[in-house]
């Protein structure tokens, strides 16, 4: 029974006596608290207009409960807006330095730092442009973050073969790359070295594969005679970044004694590696065509391929960034510490699929890993490589038996 009915009841006189009894202690308790809250109500009144230096009238009682009234509402709303600012405060405080950082995680972060020399980006071009972009390394990128999965970047050219250097800007976005000059990190096209389609398992000489009547020429410099018409149209003095394609196959120690021996002061060369052994023509048949990835690494490069102070899984990638030190010409000169160095190049940059995501024209993991599985099994067998050097060198290397044919490029890749 609620207390409303009960006092129904209690005015018709039909509760029992035990009812009645403590239906009447319950409205003695409620007016006794009603007389207690006037009493403060009015107290707080006469303060009130105590503080305001006048002094309530006899029948002023109304407008006394009146003004205490709109006292109390004022010190509530005074409280609710302090909740609110404070409230407010705390949102703003938390959008502008904590929700762009939880944003942050979700994305590829160009500026997380690795070390004390190194952050990610630069880290993982260092790698990518020995990789894959002959004549070039990055290793070095400047990020300034923006909140929310966005940075402003600048990535700087740290070696050229050529001399050219070439910085450009740009931003990663949630992910995505955008450079204002997107063609410093565009690879060389699949034909720039003569190997591209040729069929076989890399086994006959170039030569022998385009003598016979049903293999067609792929590669971009057109063969030997179309090779040695552009060579010898080039400027005297201008250094050009050449690729230079192989008769036949070299394995990586031969290639190394064939490269010194080009010029007395060494050249300084983009080797590219044989990555795989082609795609099957046909079901039946060991009759194969050779597309090659050009993945490759630099051969003589210290100032480029130098990071000391780095810091990496060295267990995972063994010699990723081989160190400068008096055993470095030997190193340089060892198939089995290159083959370390290049397999580590492999599967460092197939394990950064973030980064991979924002290459254009990039291979997939897949590819990459597959790649260094082969170089393990099989060795280091190179095809071409990429140097610089003035026309009249270029001639001279053309000239040796054990070269094809060589491209020209003068831009700053």
């Amino acid at each position: 029974m609620t207390y409303r009915e009960m006092i129904e009841r209690y005015k018709k006189g039909e509760l029992n006596p035990e009812e009645t009894e403590r239906l009447e202690r319950a409205i003695e308790r409620q007016e006794a608290i009603g007389e207690y809250l006037v009493d403060r109500e009015e107290k707080e009144a006469e303060l009130f207009w105590k503080e305001e230096g006048e002094t309530p009238k006899a029948g002023d009682g109304q407008k006394v409960m009146t003004d205490a009234i709109r006292r109390a509402i004022r010190r509530a709303f005074l409280k609710l807006g302090i909740f609110v600012g404070v409230a407010v405060f705390a949102v703003v405080m938390l959008l502008i330095f904590v929700v762009p950082k939880t944003v942050d995680l979700f994305f590829y972060d160009p500026g997380k730092q690795l070390g004390e020399f190194q952050n990610q980006m630069q880290t993982d071009l260092a790698v990518y442009s020995e990789l894959a972009l002959p004549g070039q390394i990055r290793d070095n990128v400047l990020v300034r973050d923006r909140g929310y999965g966005c940075y402003d970047i600048r990535v700087t050219q740290s070696y050229s073969l050529t001399g050219r250097i070439y910085d450009v800007i740009g931003r990663v976005e949630r992910g995505a790359l955008t450079l204002y000059d997107p063609n410093i990190l565009t690879r060389p096209t699949g034909n720039v070295f003569g190997w591209f389609q040729a069929e076989g398992t890399g086994s006959e000489s170039l030569r022998e594969l385009y003598a016979k009547e049903d293999n067609m020429l792929h590669g971009i410099a057109g063969g030997p005679q179309s090779s040695r018409e552009a060579l010898e149209g080039l400027d005297d003095d201008t250094l050009y970044l050449a690729y230079v394609t192989l008769d036949e196959m070299l394995p990586y120690e031969e290639f190394v004694k064939y490269l010194s021996s080009l010029d007395e002061d060494g050249l300084y060369a983009w080797c590219a590696v044989k990555t795989s052994d082609g795609y099957q023509l046909y079901e039946a048949g060991e009759s194969r065509r050779f597309y090659p990835e050009n993945l490759g690494f630099f051969w003589g490069v210290p100032s480029g391929i130098v990071k000391d102070g780095w810091n990496w899984d060295k267990e995972r990638y063994p010699e990723l960034f081989p160190s400068w030190n008096e055993d470095t010409e030997e190193n340089l000169a060892s198939e089995e510490f290159m083959s370390r160095h290049f397999t580590s190049l492999l599967r460092y940059t197939a394990d950064q699929k973030d980064f991979l995501s924002m290459m254009e024209d990039a291979p997939d993991a897949e590819t990459l890993d597959l790649a260094a599985d082969y170089v393990e099994e099989n060795g280091l067998m190179v095809y071409g490589f990429a140097v610089a050097a003035k026309k009249e060198l270029l001639l001279t290397i053309l000239e040796d038996p054990q070269v094809y044919e060589i491209y020209c490029t003068e831009d700053h890749k």
